[in-house]
């Protein structure tokens, strides 16, 4: 298969009009109140936690990665679930240019994910590294079943259509991502990505994103990760990888 990098980094990089973001990187744990999503200190005098947060942002969807063919995720269903019981807190769905606004009433200290279904792509599930409880701007790609099996195939891993698939970030304590990690996925194969989420063959450790790909996801996978040398960071996380989709996992590890 012939795939040029300037294609499949379009799949990733969110940036048709200029935006920049990456992967949805930057919405996966930013802290800047009344903008993005953050976590929330109830020590601090002041910081209540809202009755009402209103999540907001475009999703694009990538068809096909060798030709390029990427558009908005019109029409998609977006819900915001509650982690521990998985119960919609709000849902909303996305205009004609892939634009949604999803509000939800917090009931509580809870730590929620969204899911994005359209009839075109693999269903989506995007998590946050922190406790939401402000306002967010989540912009991110949903992936096509094919274009999913071309990433796939350039990352020369085999991706069972049956299974799922995630990309997961390693982050520190301040939600930036660390260099020179490494991550394993049992069952699973890990192969490390760049910035803008293009597979970087042959790496041993994560680049300064902390990205990586899980291709062959089953719908339990334990994932482990180890900081760079010098450090003592560890963590470990099983995984709910539901069956032909994609997932978006932040993994904090300190």
């Amino acid at each position: 298969m012939t795939m040029t990098r300037l294609a499949v980094v379009s799949v990733f990089v969110f940036g048709l009009a200029g935006c920049g973001k990456l992967l949805g990187i930057e919405d996966l744990g930013s802290s800047t109140p009344g903008n993005d999503g953050g976590p929330r200190d109830s020590n601090v005098p002041g910081d209540v936690m809202p009755t009402q947060v209103t999540f907001t942002g475009s999703i694009q969807l990538f068809m096909d990665v060798t030709t390029g063919m990427t558009g908005p995720a019109a029409n998609a269903t977006v819900d915001v679930l509650d982690a521990q019981n998985g119960s919609v807190l709000g849902s909303s769905g996305t205009d004609s240019t892939g634009k949604y606004s999803v509000t939800w009433f917090q009931p509580g200290t809870v730590d929620v994910f969204l899911f994005v279904k359209h009839p075109q792509a693999m269903d989506t599930f995007h998590y946050f590294a922190q406790l939401q409880g402000r306002d967010a701007d989540v912009s991110f790609t949903m992936l096509s079943p094919m274009a999913l099996q071309q990433v796939a195939q350039f990352a020369m891993a085999q991706q069972d259509p049956q299974l799922g698939a995630a990309i997961v970030f390693a982050f520190d304590a301040n939600n930036v991502g660390i260099a020179g990690a490494t991550i394993t996925a049992d069952p699973g194969k890990v192969v490390y990505a760049d910035a803008t989420g293009f597979p970087r063959n042959g790496a041993t450790s994560t680049d300064p994103s902390g990205a990586a790909w899980v291709f062959n996801a089953p719908p339990l996978t334990n994932v482990q990760i180890v900081g760079p040398p010098g450090t003592t960071m560890t963590a470990s996380y099983p995984l709910n990888v539901p069956p032909m989709s994609l997932s978006y996992l932040p993994l904090l590890l300190q």
